[in-house]
């Protein structure tokens, strides 16, 4: 097979998987219901929203793999482009490592939800109350009685 019809296949791959991740996406986003609604609502073609969510994620791997075949197969033409356009590598390097350093930083400051663990899930607990269990403040007696400020 020849260079051409190799790309021509990898992009034909990308395209594909890109329009499926939009269109999973949107369903996810827009049109399975979340949160406190029956549970027969959240099918969509006898798949719930989690499967949804897990083949989201499985194509998204995918895509990303095809990402890096397709950007293996284009490393001359980035290569020469980029040394035309950008003669200095400096300005090459901060184009790279700018947007590395921004999702890092996002990741880092972006508050992380805590989820409750099997046996904090058996108490019945809120979300926001999962921190309130874990540093002690947030107890039930003996009756199951939640009280507040009595540890652990």
């Amino acid at each position: 097979m020849d260079r051409n019809a190799l790309n021509f296949i990898i992009d034909m791959i990308m395209f594909i998987l890109i329009a499926a991740l939009i269109t999973i996406g949107l369903l996810l986003g827009l049109v399975i219901p979340t949160g406190e609604v029956p549970p027969q609502q959240k099918y969509l073609l006898q798949l719930h929203r989690h499967d949804w969510g897990d083949i989201h994620l499985y194509l998204a791997l995918i895509f990303l793999v095809v990402l890096v075949i397709h950007i293996y197969l284009h490393w001359a033409w980035i290569k020469a482009t980029t040394r035309k356009y950008f003669r200095s590598y400096s300005v090459l390097w901060a184009l790279a490592i700018t947007p590395i350093v921004l999702l890092l930083f996002i990741w880092l400051v972006y508050p992380r939800r805590q989820r409750p663990t099997e046996h904090e899930q058996s108490l019945n607990l809120k979300t926001d109350e999962v921190g309130a269990w874990r540093s002690g403040t947030f107890d039930e007696d003996a009756y199951g009685q939640r009280r507040k400020g009595q540890g652990r």
